[in-house]
């Protein structure tokens, strides 16, 4: 009797033995919860931008992580323009974000402006004064330093109380940016309390613009730094060869001698 009991037990810790053996190579085989990178996000964003004629510079945290989707990602421009792009998991339980891409046309492809041959041009414009409020973009809930601004943060307000030459007109110009310091309800959103977002890069070609009275006068210029919007920077006048100052007002115009409209 006593054999057989042994024998029992032997038998029993081998099941024992193979149960847990076989327990362990299938936790071994179930792979780990798979993620996705910022890095990852970028790239296709730039991928689906190139499909679109754009080229992009994605501005988003190459170690951030997410849960990564069982079907392909879908991309939506916000307020109609491909500079802030709706990133999205379509499952169920899928999340989304803003991406700021900095997306602009690939050269030879889609012009949104003539190419100008003249170094120098003089245009005659009637001289209209707008009834129209300027709007600027205000911030709707409060937002912490490191915050990334969402379409839910801020709105468009008449800018009748805010007089500086940096605050935003579009929201497109602000989701996706990040916040350099914490942003209070009912303030309007500026350009320095964001982390930078060059609009200018040093050595890039502009267009140097002038306007006194119905007068305008533009001509070639060369960015001598980096510049966001609405900042003051300076340039060189390629016709005259001075260093001049003037205020980014797009990604190629500056405006010289005054407030960006």
């Amino acid at each position: 009797m006593k054999s057989i009991f042994s024998v029992a037990n032997t038998s029993i810790q081998i099941i024992a033995t193979c149960g847990f053996l076989l327990v362990s190579q299938l936790a071994w085989a179930q792979p780990a919860q798979q993620f996705i990178s910022g890095a990852d996000i970028a790239s296709k964003v730039e991928a689906y931008l190139n499909s679109q004629n754009m080229t992009s510079e994605p501005k988003i945290a190459s170690d951030r992580q997410f849960i990564r989707c069982s079907s392909d990602l879908s991309f939506l421009p916000l307020f109609g323009s491909f500079k802030t792009l709706e990133v999205r998991c379509p499952d169920e339980a899928g999340w989304k974000i803003a991406v700021r891409t900095n997306a602009r046309p690939v050269e030879g492809m889609t012009s949104s402006a003539p190419v100008r041959k003249k170094t120098a041009k003089i245009s005659r414009q009637k001289n209209v004064t707008s009834t129209a409020p300027k709007m600027a973009v205000i911030v709707k809930t409060s937002l912490k330093r490191g915050a990334i601004i969402t379409a839910q943060d801020v709105e468009l307000s008449t800018a009748g109380r805010w007089h500086a030459d940096d605050i935003f007109t579009t929201m497109q110009d602000v989701i996706g940016r990040v916040a350099k310091q914490n942003l209070n309800v009912g303030k309007a959103v500026r350009a320095s309390q964001l982390e930078h977002n060059w609009m200018i890069r040093k050595d890039q070609p502009v267009i140097l613009t002038t306007k006194m009275g119905g007068v305008e006068v533009s001509s070639k210029g060369i960015a001598l730094e980096d510049a966001q919007w609405g900042q003051l920077a300076r340039f060189l006048n390629v016709s005259s060869q001075r260093e001049i100052f003037g205020r980014v007002a797009s990604e190629k115009k500056i405006i010289i001698g005054a407030k960006i409209d």
